[in-house]
């Protein structure tokens, strides 16, 4: 069976388009964050600037100058009261030794991320994700070997955070001083881009079928159409499990920011979930361009999936493209196995060429996907004999061959283990045909 779909694109799909057509605008959640939060995109990156100061009250707030070690702790008092404006009593919590500073936060994270082919990886100690205050993530771990515990939990503030020595204050829990009783809210992002999520979906309902890393493919407040997202739950892992992504910079430590990511390369469609832009998925999106990404970004391309046996097979090439090598358009080929026909003979060829028919020899059966310019009209030389011809990107009848009177009627023969006579031209396919003299013969679609 050979199937064609034909695909009609522009180069780059602008990022107000639907999502059916190209990756979620991310840069749509920016104006959830806080006021003290710089963020914005740059270039392939979305940059964060944080002074990891969440915007809550909190006991862990040094009360009063004196307790600030000289400034260090973050303190401020505009009704000139002498009482930190941020703090608040502790009252449930058994607050740890550690006071809130200010720090000097930058993270890069993909503006398209993308999956890890190489699977997901594990969260690690340090941020590993930055919320809507500017304050980080954390995993579940208090330290390399332990899980948090109870008397760990119990220091936890009313928003649910706590400080870490020289004052960096993080959530190991779901922040409930953002979340705020909207269940299903936007809370941050993940180190590898992805958005993290509240407990429930958008409908009040609780997720389902989360997977390892409590991530999940599907709808959110933000994105109806679906987005892969992370969501909090009240049990380990708590904020997530592991990256399904590959992760940015300034994370896991302590955030410093610095370099750069790397221009993102579409990966392969398994790679990535629905919607997402990949080279091949018939999607041409940002980042996708013509020059990594051809096979989705030409005016006019055409998928052509090509059967064949093992053995010799007869067949073509149905599509335009630069990459014309045998072992380049078939590479599960058996190397120097190609032959094309001329003049009575055979030659061995590592090239093929649009209209001409060749003998390849596969050693197992399988499919091979073409993806190119498409072909919808050829002219081919024939000779006065027997001729290997192939045709154009998209299923012809004979009917629809001008051949001027060259072919001799009924000498039109495709290979499938033995001759067989046809009436139809598939693409990807070769063909012999007999012509009663020299000439040029004309396939069109029309």
């Amino acid at each position: 069976m050979i199937k064609t779909i034909l695909i009609i694109l522009t180069c780059v799909f602008p990022l107000t388009q639907s999502f059916s057509q190209e990756y979620p605008d991310l840069t749509i959640l920016f104006e959830y964050f806080d006021e003290t939060v710089e963020i914005y995109a740059d270039g392939y990156e979305i940059v964060i600037n944080a002074d990891g100061v969440p915007h809550h009250k909190s006991p862990y707030f040094a009360r009063t100058w004196a307790q600030t070690d000289n400034g260090f702790y973050y303190f401020i008092d505009e009704d000139g009261d002498g009482i930190n404006d941020m703090w608040r009593n502790a009252a449930g919590v058994n607050l740890n030794p550690n006071r809130i500073a200010e720090q000097d936060l930058e993270f890069r994270i993909p503006l398209w991320p993308i999956f890890n082919s190489d699977g997901p990886s594990d969260t690690f100690l340090g941020p590993m994700g930055g919320s809507l205050n500017g304050v980080p993530f954390y995993n579940e771990y208090e330290s390399p070997t332990e899980e948090l515990n109870p008397n760990t939990i119990s220091t936890f503030d009313q928003g649910n955070g706590h400080p870490a020595p020289q004052g960096r204050y993080h959530y190991h829990f779901p922040p409930d001083s953002i979340i705020d009783g909207d269940e299903s809210k936007f809370l941050g992002f993940a180190a590898d881009g992805f958005p993290v999520y509240a407990t429930r979906n958008p409908d009040g309902t609780n997720p389902e079928d989360l997977d390892e890393c409590h991530g999940e493919f599907g709808p959110t407040p933000d994105f109806p159409d679906g987005i892969y997202h992370y969501h909090t739950t009240l049990e380990s892992p708590y904020i997530f499990g592991c990256f399904k992504g590959t992760q940015g910079i300034g994370f896991g430590g302590q955030g410093g920011g610095g370099g750069s990511i790397d221009p993102p390369v579409p990966p392969s469609c398994s790679d990535v979930y629905p919607g997402m832009p990949c080279c091949g998925d018939n999607y041409c999106s940002t980042p996708e361009t013509l020059d990594n990404c051809p096979e989705d970004c030409t005016e006019t391309g055409v998928n052509v999936e090509v059967d064949f046996s093992s053995g010799w097979n007869l067949l073509g090439l149905p599509i335009e493209t630069e990459e014309n090598e045998v072992s380049q358009v078939y590479p599960q080929s058996v190397e120097n196995a190609t032959y094309e026909y001329s003049s009575g003979g055979y030659s061995q060829t590592e090239t093929l060429v649009p209209g001409n028919g060749y003998w390849i020899r596969f050693d197992e059966p399988g499919t091979q996907e073409l993806y190119g310019n498409s072909i919808d009209i050829l002219s081919i030389g024939v000779t006065e004999g027997w001729n290997l011809i192939s045709g154009l990107s998209f299923g012809i009848s004979i009917g629809q061959i001008n051949d001027n009177n060259l072919l001799i009627p009924g000498t039109i023969y495709g290979f499938d283990g033995g001759y067989l006579n046809v009436e139809f031209l598939e693409p990807g396919v070769g063909y012999w045909v007999r012509a009663n003299d020299s000439g040029s013969i004309i396939l069109t679609s029309d």
